[in-house]
């Protein structure tokens, strides 16, 4: 495709493509993890930012290697398969990216941190410097600066990481192949992927890049997309989230990698707080199905809690926001404030009335029934 850059009114000129020559794969790369705003996470999931956090992550002891592994602000997980299109590799290219997703789906989610860890800290990654090399996921997200350039704020980076691992604990991939020419087989590959699956769980696009220089010195990237519009295959995906419902929140918990007991332990929990609220709750739409309590505030239904089948609890704060709710506000975070692990989360947030704190099973399992009794106290005293 050829590029022009306007010198004047009545003046086009041609640029030179560079081209990313056989030995060039590693350099194609490297372009998009050093310049993560290449990335077109906002056309595809309407999400900010798009942060790297791995390359060449071994996987099945070795003989398997991705390419470049990278997330969103909202956890959202993509994996990237980098190919030349002068590469005969290129033809099995989506399978490739699909057999990477397919391990990853086999994995746990601390061998999965483990791995992220040991490639980051490899010498061959520390010596590139990359924005991850050295770093954990959990340092990797703590050192990301937001598109202000200010840090994230400790309860972003925890949202963040707990999302990543709830969509990986779900097998949730976002598949892409970044590749300098999108040819038609590819076309009617990422197609056929895309028919076949379900769009919930795995997607995927193309990625085109491509450089070109100008008589000056300049480097112009320019960028396309398979699909052309990302933001049908964003609304596709929106258009599927329904209502949530109590069968795919038991279906989505019996998937989840909990033991037998701590399946057991949710489902219980479950039913203590639809019997809490006299079975007035609903499920909501989000991916993850989660139970929402309501409880009648001021003669309004509202959901201060709730349980997702990935085993988080959601202590909900900005659900009461209205200026008549601050009084029952106050008293609920003071009573959770009895609980030294919620107290510390609440000493963190640097606004903590206009927020949800997220609480894994492993840490809020030890309180559970003090959360019980608090609610009751709260807000079942009528």
């Amino acid at each position: 495709m050829p590029v022009f850059i306007e010198i004047n009114s009545n003046c086009v000129e041609p640029v030179n493509e560079l081209g990313f020559k056989e030995d060039r794969e590693n350099e194609l790369e490297n372009l998009i993890i050093n310049n993560p705003k290449i990335f077109p996470v906002e056309k595809i999931s309407g999400n900010l930012q798009w942060i790297p956090i791995s390359k060449q992550t071994t996987l099945l002891d070795g003989r398997l290697r991705t390419d470049t592994i990278g997330v969103d602000d909202e956890g959202i997980i993509y994996v990237i398969e980098n190919k030349l299109d002068s590469n005969d590799d290129k033809k099995r290219v989506s399978q490739q990216v699909r057999d990477y997703a397919h391990v990853l789906r086999t994995m746990k989610w601390d061998d999965f941190l483990m791995k992220i860890n040991q490639g980051n800290k490899s010498k061959k990654i520390r010596e590139q410097k990359f924005s991850f090399s050295g770093k954990s996921l959990e340092e990797v997200l703590e050192n990301t600066k937001d598109l202000k350039n200010d840090l994230w704020s400790k309860e972003k980076s925890k949202e963040c990481f707990d999302n990543i691992q709830t969509n990986f604990e779900m097998g949730k991939f976002m598949l892409v192949i970044s590749i300098n020419k999108i040819s038609k087989p590819l076309r009617i590959s990422i197609d056929g992927e895309n028919e076949v699956t379900d769009e919930n769980v795995m997607s995927m696009f193309a990625l085109e890049v491509n450089d070109f220089l100008t008589k000056k010195g300049e480097k112009i990237i320019v960028t396309n997309t398979y699909p052309y519009d990302l933001t049908e295959l964003r609304e596709r995906k929106q258009h599927q989230r329904t209502k949530q419902n109590e069968k795919n929140f038991k279906k989505q918990l019996s998937k989840m990698d909990f033991t037998d007991t701590e399946k057991k332990f949710i489902s219980d929990y479950y039913e203590e707080l639809k019997q809490l609220a006299e079975h007035n709750f609903e499920f909501g739409t989000s991916k993850i199905a989660k139970i929402l309590p309501r409880f009648l505030i001021n003669d309004v239904l509202k959901s201060p809690i709730s349980l997702d089948a990935a085993g988080k609890l959601n202590l909900q704060f900005e659900s009461l926001h209205k200026e008549d709710e601050a009084e029952i506000l106050d008293e609920f975070i003071e009573e959770l404030k009895q609980i030294e692990f919620i107290k510390n989360k609440i000493t963190e947030s640097s606004n903590v009335k206009r927020t949800t704190i997220r609480i894994q099973l492993k840490d809020w399992r030890s309180f559970a029934s003090e959360i019980i009794s608090i609610l009751e106290k709260v807000f079942m005293k009528n």
